[in-house]
């Protein structure tokens, strides 16, 4: 194989594996802030209490 072609292989993967990780993350965040806006509905109702 030659140089070239190997790097572009490499390439590719670790491209692959980049896009995987950023559609997690995302994910992550998006339960994150889901999570984060009912422990501040919450906090607003013991507030009122």
């Amino acid at each position: 194989m030659k140089l070239q072609a190997k790097r572009r292989k490499v390439q590719a993967k670790r491209r692959k594996v980049q896009a995987k990780r950023r559609k997690v993350q995302a994910k992550r965040w998006k339960l994150q802030a889901k999570w984060w806006k009912l422990q501040a509905k919450r906090r607003k109702l013991q507030a009122k209490r």
